[in-house]
Formats: structure tokens, C-alpha cells, sequence
């Protein structure tokens, strides 16, 4: 054990009358067992590397010894084992026989081949220094696979690029040379890695050492400059998503990305729903959290249950992350999604008025998203969601692709997480939205008055009012500042099943005064579009 620990390299002695005359080394049998050191019983698997009496298993190869060969006061005789075993092989069978030692820490890391010997002597030399033991042959060396030093190339422009500063190609192989790395050449540098070294095998991995050596405190703090500096758009741009909600009053939050199929029963998701076919976790650390997530929404709602039940009754949440969806190939799909929630009331003013949240503020607050990040082309649409309250959900369509769905979430599902009241909720899928953000132009304010005029239409009751507003924007857009529902009415003189929506246009021009007679027949187009794609009817004409 001290040599180990001073040299780095792991080694087994072996009661010499106890082991027989003869070493072999051979992958385990199949259901071939082998009481260890610590007297328990294990079973091998033929993935196993043992080191046997040319019989019986003696030990598990870099990991721990055998009770039969161990060691004890009557032990007169020693063999010395000093070994390099294949690191990936020593980690496996550490881990699935949940047998954790000095010597497989080290093997499974990677020593170096090149010092068996060296390592074996250094125990040899202790016993005999100590007068308990004398050597009584000479060492017996099969090393069939010899290891060879790596060679590394190293260019002198990498290291600028990585570090930032200019070294020399003196000062960098005087770095490396400290380490016992050979170094030749000028440009690039020939580096020849030790085999006590098997970590390092790139240039950068050379380049890492060198900037240690250096001092990482003689390295300047700079920003990078040029075409590559800067964070990508799609990181820019979701630093100010989270910009705006935290304006809105939410707060970020991170939950696990592990959840149960019981979170998805409770979410009232069908058996055909495509979140219900989820990844399952091999390992998990607990068994209700076994499948990565494919929703972010159970996560907040088990947060924002654990704020209300600390007495927290106004709670706003929102996380940005992936959800795990099965892929074409061995890797999931991991498309980038927000997901936000909102229980509790909202202030309306600065004073003691305030209502409990609504399906209102889920679209308040998706078109405040849209409007910050300039998202183009988008509208609601209403939607039936197991989910979501009936008549309180919609879902996001942009240039006519759905990315999400908002609103108010059934009581049934806030009961199951424990959530009283109305809740609001929302996921919403970011890699398109996120990618390519049209950027904001400037606009001069019009110096010429405006027209302002309302029109009532009478429609369905089931028309969304947003398809009025979408015929508007296409009939008027030229001139068109801005349009708002200001009204909605239902009963007498309305006829049963219909409705009312009231809606205040202004048209403004930027390089004239509109008159009457270009605004009448805007007005009639603007008309003959709503009437045409939503079927509405102008209310107050024959």
C-alpha cells in the first residue's frame, strides 16, 4: 500500500506456498465464483479478467484478491504481482460487483505499463530494507503487448488560439520537458508523451498542460475579438426571453429531468398521448422519477405546490430546457421548450384590486413574448387538451406551424398536484422561434393625423374574434396603425348562438392626410374581407 501510494501503481502479494507454482491469466467462466479478501462470496461473468492458479480464479485482476491466497502470519513465502490491466475492463466489473478499491480506482483511470517492473522492485526493496523478506529470484517479465509512446503534433498557432497569448516554441518545450515529454522540431512540434501519460493524446490536451505550467494567472482576462467572439443568436436570443418573463413577474426555476408515469396520469395525458412514450432511465434514482422528461409542466406544477404549501399563495414560474422524445437513431430528440405557470391573483392597479389568474394572462403573456422577440406571423387558435380546461386553452401558431399550447389547466390535473383555484400554464417549443429572430426597424411616427372609426361585426358564437382581427390586418395593412376589440356583447337584440365584437381601427398615413374618399373604400374592403373569411356580418347596415 505505500509503494502504491508513492509510486502511483497498484500491486498484490500472494502467499507463495498457498498459490502453487504456476500464474495464468484468463477471462471467468460462466457462473464461476470467487471469495474475495473481504470473505464474500461473488459471481464472475466472462467479461471478467481473473488471475488463476492455472485451476481456480486466485483473484479479480485489478481489483481485488483472492481469500485463498491471502497472506497470514504463518506465510513464509511471497510472490509479487505488479500488472497493467485494461482500464474499461477493471471499471466494469468494479462497478457491477459494487467493489471499490485503491487498486481499481487507479487501474480504471489508466497507470502507466512502462512501471510494473519498477513498482514491483520498490515493494521488494521495502521488505528487504525492513529485514522481512529477502529476494530469492530474479523477476519474471511477460509483457506481450508492449506500449509505445504516443506522438503528438503540436502547432504553434493552436496555442494563441486556445490561451490567447504567444509563446514561443523554447518556452513551450521547456513547459512539457518538465513533465518528462520529449519535444523536437520547430513548427510543429514533435512531443513524444510519456507512458505514464495516457490522458494525453491531442494537441490541445498538450495545449492544457502548457497554460498550467505557465499559470493560469499570467494569462490575461480579455474578451475575444473577431467573427467568432460573441454568444450564437440562439443564446442571445433565449437570455432575452428569460429577460422579458422575469420582467413580467415570473421567476426562473430548474426541476429534474426525471419524471414518472404516475406525473403523466396526473396529467390526464391518454395512453396514445406521444409524451406517454418516454425514455426510460436504466439506473434511476428513485422509482417514481424513472423516465426522462417529455413535458416540462409536471416539474413546475410539484414547484409551484411545494411554494403554496410553504404559504407562498401568489406563485409565478418559468423554466427554459429540454424534453427527451424517442428519435430516429440510438440518440433522443431533445428539442429546447418553455414551460411557465401561474397561481394565485393578479394586481390589476397599484391598489387593493386584484382578480385570481385567468386564461387572459397565458395569452397576455405569450403575446408579450411575441411582441419582445419580434416573432412575426403569429396568432392563438382554441383547442381541446386532456390537460386543459375546456374553452380555456389555445393553442400557438406560427407561420402556420403549432409550437405550443397555453392557457388554464383543468382542475382536475391542479387537484392531483395539490393547487387550488384557477392555474394557468403553457409549453412552448423554442429551437424555430429562437433561431432566427427578425430583427426590430425603426419607424418614424406619421406626422399626419389619423382616421379612427369602430365596426361592429355580428358572428357565431364560436368564431374566434382573432380571425376578424387576422382579415382586418390583410385588408388594411398598407395604412393600417393599429386595431383592438373593445367590445364583445351577446343577448337581446343579438339572436341566440350569436355575438357581438366591437372593433376601433386607426388608419394613418405616412406621407399624406387621408381623406374620405381614400378612407371609404378602404372601409369596404376591410368589410368584404371579414365578411368573406370569417363570415360575419357588418352590424348596423341593411
Amino acid at each position: 500500500n505505500y509503494a502504491m501510494l508513492e509510486m502511483g501503481h497498484p500491486t498484490h502479494v500472494f502467499d507463495r506456498d498457498r498459490l502453487g507454482d504456476r500464474v495464468e491469466i484468463r477471462r471467468a467462466q460462466v457462473s464461476e465464483q470467487i471469495r474475495t479478501l473481504d470473505g464474500v462470496d461473488r459471481s464472475l461473468l466472462p467479461s471478467d479478467i481473473l488471475v488463476t492458479d492455472g485451476e481456480k480464479a486466485v483473484a479479480i485482476a485489478g481489483v481485488m484478491g483472492g481469500a485463498d491466497t491471502e497472506v497470514h502470519d504463518g506465510t513464509r513465502r511471497l510472490l509479487i504481482e505488479a500488472a497493467y490491466w485494461d482500464p474499461s475492463g477493471i471499471m466494469m466489473t468494479s462497478k457491477r460487483l459494487g467493489l471499490r478499491s485503491e487498486a481499481s480506482a487507479r487501474f480504471e483511470r489508466g497507470v502507466d505499463p512502462n512501471l510494473c517492473h519498477a513498482a514491483a522492485d520498490r515493494v521488494a526493496q521495502l521488505l528487504e530494507g525492513t529485514r522481512a523478506a529477502t529476494s530469492l529470484a530474479d523477476p519474471i517479465d511477460s509483457y506481450p503487448g508492449r506500449k509505445v509512446s504516443r506522438e503528438v503534433l503540436l502547432s504553434l498557432g493552436e496555442v494563441p488560439r486556445h490561451l490567447g497569448i504567444e509563446l514561443q516554441a523554447e518556452e513551450i518545450a521547456g513547459l512539457l520537458s518538465r513533465l518528462d515529454f520529449q519535444v523536437s522540431g520547430k513548427d510543429p512540434l514533435t512531443v513524444i508523451v510519456p507512458s505514464r501519460r495516457p490522458d494525453v493524446t491531442r494537441s490541445v490536451d498538450l495545449i492544457e498542460e502548457v497554460a498550467r505550467l505557465h499559470g493560469f494567472d499570467r494569462i490575461p482576462d480579455r474578451v475575444a475579438r473577431g467573427t467568432g467572439g460573441g454568444l450564437p443568436p440562439f443564446e442571445r436570443n433565449l437570455r432575452l426571453l428569460r429577460t422579458i418573463l422575469v420582467g413580467a413577474g415570473y421567476f426562473e426555476t430548474m426541476t429534474f429531468s426525471f419524471i414518472g408515469p404516475e406525473d403523466l396520469d396526473a396529467m390526464g395525458l391518454p395512453p396514445e398521448d406521444p409524451r406517454r412514450n418516454g425514455i426510460a432511465v436504466s439506473n434511476p434514482l428513485r422509482d417514481e422519477e424513472g423516465v426522462m422528461r417529455t413535458t416540462l409542466l409536471p416539474g413546475l406544477l410539484k414547484s409551484a405546490a411545494v411554494n403554496v404549501s410553504r404559504k407562498i399563495s401568489d406563485v409565478n414560474l418559468f423554466e427554459t430546457g429540454k424534453v427527451f422524445l424517442p428519435g430516429d437513431g440510438s440518440i433522443p430528440d431533445q428539442p429546447e421548450r418553455l414551460g411557465f405557470i401561474g397561481v394565485g391573483r393578479r394586481n390589476l392597479d397599484w391598489g387593493e384590486l386584484s382578480r385570481e389568474v385567468d386564461f387572459r394572462d397565458a395569452t397576455g403573456l405569450w403575446f408579450l413574448i411575441a411582441n419582445g422577440l419580434n416573432v412575426q406571423r403569429t396568432r392563438i387558435s382554441p383547442i381541446v387538451s386532456p390537460a386543459f380546461h375546456p374553452g380555456r386553452a389555445a393553442q400557438i401558431i406560427v407561420a402556420d406551424e403549432t409550437i405550443g399550447t397555453i392557457g388554464e389547466l383543468h382542475s382536475r390535473v391542479t387537484a392531483s398536484f395539490g393547487l387550488e383555484g384557477r392555474v394557468i400554464a403553457g409549453e412552448i417549443a423554442l429551437d424555430n422561434i429562437l433561431k432566427q429572430i427578425t430583427p426590430f426597424e425603426y419607424r418614424p411616427p406619421s406626422q399626419y393625423p389619423p382616421i379612427i372609426f369602430d365596426l361592429a361585426f355580428e358572428a357565431e358564437e364560436t368564431l374566434p374574434a382573432g380571425s376578424i382581427l387576422e382579415a382586418i390586418d390583410i385588408a388594411a395593412s398598407d395604412v393600417l396603425e393599429s386595431r383592438a376589440i373593445f367590445d364583445l356583447f351577446s343577448g337581446d337584440p343579438i339572436p341566440q348562438g350569436r355575438k357581438s365584437i366591437a372593433v376601433r381601427l386607426t388608419l394613418r398615413s405616412h406621407n399624406r392626410t387621408l381623406t374620405d374618399k381614400e378612407v371609404t373604400p378602404i372601409r369596404r374592403r376591410i368589410v368584404r374581407e371579414v365578411e368573406t373569411r370569417t363570415g360575419a356580418e357588418l352590424r348596423g347596415e341593411a
